[in-house]
């Protein structure tokens, strides 16, 4: 029989088809996760996470203060203690939306109500349509009146005010349209009145100078509302207001200008820009996107499916060197994830499942720890790598909101359809109610744990449709048995196969998808990966020489407590003399599974030859790093901000730029300056340790550490073509007793620059 389900506004499906695609997702209520499997048990987990142990109260306490009404409760720790307040929020109402979508679990719709409740309130004290916890008089009113700065991070020196409104509005689009609330579309068609007002009167120079900052996906969750309100001032706001020429305009001529730009803004850019094109049926918005996948996942991904190192994009020719700790942010990820599902509407072929399914096995579901809470920021790359997990509900990084939303979007590809055809994209233990037709499609399987999944039929009365089946770009030869009796299973060039009958209530679709083991290169043929169906292997190892077990521990504010670097030396270097094979003697398991373990998944190749070599070399080289890390009390990791800011960072005309595919801060004039306050150690001799570029010519400023002048530095072309490091002494007597000293870089009387300054460290 078919199951009854309550009908809530699937105006997702309905923007989709409006551009006229070749097909549609199906709307959230409409798909919905099974029991069995690893995608079922960490949706469970996540549910209980939501459900029982997050406190709205607190979610929403920063959006009253800034209000003026009284706060119920204490606001969280982490990124919502600081400017970063407000993006969880956002993160939580979708996912608690989807989560009573898929469940009807009447907890998760009281907590859908109180959000969207408490920031109705804000707009009515507000009197505006305004309910964000950022300052108006700081940063909005100085917007309106064109006179405001931007960074790559902020606004106003407020850390990204328009990411924070986009993760918002998103959640009450979802709080709409997943749960069924007209008093969210409202409350997020007033916030959108109030932006337009505020971008009004800017015109595109000063347009383009707002979207510098990151602005998650505005444009397409603009065209959301236009899709759900038909008022077309959101569409045309999305299109113009909200385009960013210099991301947008090189990837409509099919250009990829992506090194050093940051993977996680440009992800969010591609994805709205994807549902702006679908949402408008603009063809040529829609192709700007797909340049953007193809360049991503045609070239620039790792073989897990994730991409860029510490936030960017790298040129590929310098793939070698960005394997470390920081690799493939996991909000970059989901967004990439986003942008595929849409242009599968435009085009649906196997390719982007193909992509859709490698991440969210490899990346979503090895992202998800295994109590409520745990969320990767990164997945590791390093030669011993290990998996940060954050910890209980005080960090609140971007990838935490993300991460919080996942698993409730886990099947969202799985099933798309069309008029008399419906696509089977995943092979995830899940079921969907294709209401047009009276069916229901239910999939039972345990992968990727298994290569087996079944789908059953139920229909009221028999029905002809097309099923279409991806066939996994890692399986040469499936096997199909439909209702008993085997089928072909050749692909079309789609890439699907495809069953096309009448079907009755019972009737069944067998699939095996035999998973071969399989190796795969990265970095033209530099390192090897072991891969057995979607999945990438981990090869277990033990723990670096000489370093703390971190892998059991959980970070706290900072993902950066985690320690990293890409210099680690491979624990496992291949032999190859064709083929590379697996270490001798290491055991590999699914990276998905990976916990608390030590693991390698690149390996690095080389001839037979040259493999004692190798080996002779990473014992020296473990040594040599233990000893070097020990000798760092505390380290900056420039241009990054969320690591500069928890080194308290502060300037004067100080920016960040981009050398060499490293990042540095400098700051022009004599009253140029940068400082960060970092830890030292009280009862040791200590110094700065600096890393500047070595063609740097006519640059003197002074080293002050508490404002003690302790060296004065010119940069005069001392290392053409190289970084270079030097290390400056600390007096005794300005760290004796401390556990933490301002440094600072400043100009003096005919200063030009301030720096370039690429790394910053405490060292013994």
């Amino acid at each position: 029989m078919v199951k009854t389900l309550s009908l809530f506004v699937c105006s997702v499906a309905a923007a989709m088809c409006a551009a006229a695609q070749k097909c549609a997702p199906f709307a959230p209520g409409e798909v919905s996760l099974g029991e069995d499997g690893p995608f079922a048990a960490a949706a469970r987990i996540n549910s209980e996470y939501l459900l029982k142990e997050l406190d709205p109260a607190r979610l929403v306490a920063e959006f009253r203060r800034q209000a003026g009404l009284p706060r119920k409760a204490d606001r969280y720790g982490g990124w919502e203690a600081n400017q970063g307040a407000g993006h969880a929020a956002g993160h939580c109402l979708s996912a608690l939306s989807l989560l009573y979508a898929r469940t009807k679990d009447h907890e998760a719709k009281r907590r859908v109500d109180y959000i969207v409740e408490e920031l109705w309130e804000c707009q009515l004290a507000n009197k505006d349509g305004y309910c964000l916890p950022v300052p108006k008089d700081k940063v909005w009113d100085k917007v309106k009146a064109g006179d405001f700065s931007a960074g790559e991070f902020d606004v106003c020196r407020w850390w990204r005010p328009l990411y924070t409104l986009d993760k918002v509005m998103r959640g009450l689009r979802d709080a709409h349209r997943a749960a069924g609330s007209a008093k969210a579309l409202e409350v997020e068609r007033r916030l959108a009145d109030w932006l337009l007002g505020v971008v009004a009167k800017l015109d595109d120079a000063q347009m383009q100078k707002l979207l510098v900052s990151e602005w998650g996906e505005l444009n397409g969750t603009l065209a959301d509302l236009y899709a759900d309100t038909k008022e077309k001032r959101y569409l045309d706001a999305a299109k113009s207001k909200f385009f960013d020429k210099r991301a947008f305009e090189p990837l409509s001529r099919g250009e990829d200008r992506l090194d050093g730009a940051s993977a996680r803004a440009m992800s969010e850019k591609a994805a709205g820009l994807a549902r702006v094109g679908l949402v408008d049926g603009n063809a040529g918005t829609v192709k700007a996107a797909r340049t953007f996948w193809d360049a991503v996942a045609g070239s620039r991904v790792f073989p897990t499916g994730a991409f860029g190192n510490r936030e960017r994009f790298f040129p590929q020719k310098d793939a070698e060197r960005n394997l470390g700790n920081e690799c493939g942010e996991m909000c970059a990820v989901c967004a990439m994830l986003r942008t595929s599902a849409s242009l599968f509407c435009e085009d649906p072929t196997s390719d982007k499942m193909d992509y859709v399914e490698r991440a969210l096995v490899n990346c979503v579901l090895s992202g998800v720890g295994r109590k409520g809470g745990e969320f990767l920021f990164y997945q590791s790359l390093k030669p011993v790598a290990e998996k940060a997990f954050s910890h209980g509900h005080h960090v609140w990084t971007c990838c935490v909101g993300e991460g919080v939303e996942a698993p409730e979007r886990f099947a969202e590809s799985a099933y798309f359809r069309s008029g008399s055809s419906i696509w089977v994209n995943l092979f995830i233990d899940s079921s969907v109610e294709w209401r047009s037709k009276g069916v229901v499609l239910t999939q039972r399987t345990k992968f990727p744990e298994s290569d087996k999944t079944t789908i059953s039929i139920a229909c009221k009365e028999p029905v002809k449709f097309k099923m279409l089946i991806r066939k996994p770009a890692w399986c040469s030869a499936p096997a199909l048995n439909v209702c008993g009796a085997p089928k072909s299973s050749s692909a079309g060039a789609d890439g699907y196969i495809v069953v096309d009958r009448t079907w009755s209530d019972g009737d069944t679709v067998v699939l095996d998808f035999p998973m071969k083991s399989r190796c795969e290169t990265y970095a033209d043929g530099k390192f090897a990966a072991f891969a057995k169906g979607p999945q990438i292997l981990a090869g277990i190892t033990e723990p670096e020489f000489g370093k703390e077990d971190f892998a059991k521990s959980r970070w706290g504010d900072n993902p950066h407590t985690a320690p990293g670097g890409t210099d680690e030396p491979a624990r496992a270097v291949l032999a190859s003399g064709g083929t590379p094979r697996p270490p001798a003697g290491m055991n590999f398991m699914p990276l998905w599974k990976v916990y608390e373990e030590h693991y390698t998944v690149l390996f690095p190749v080389c001839a037979a030859a040259e493999f004692q070599k190798r080996e002779n070399a990473r014992r020296d080289a473990e040594k040599a790093l233990a000893a070097r890390k020990a000798s760092v009390v505390d380290q900056v990791v420039i241009g990054w901000w969320p690591d500069e800011e928890a080194h308290r960072w502060n300037g004067a005309h100080d920016t960040v730029g981009e050398n060499r595919g490293r990042k540095f801060r400098h700051a022009p004039g004599e009253s140029g300056r940068f400082m960060y306050e970092l830890a030292v150690d009280p009862n040791a001799k200590q110094y700065v340790e600096a890393t500047f570029w070595g063609d740097d010519n006519g640059r003197t400023f002074e080293l002050c550490v508490d404002w003690k002048v302790i060296a004065t530095i010119s940069l005069e072309r001392k290392h053409p073509g190289q970084f270079f490091t030097e290390r400056f002494e600390i007096p005794r007597e300005l760290t004796a007793g401390k556990e933490r000293v301002m440094v600072c870089f400043r100009g003096k009387k005919g200063t030009t620059w301030t720096g370039a300054v690429f790394s910053l460290a405490i060292v013994k």
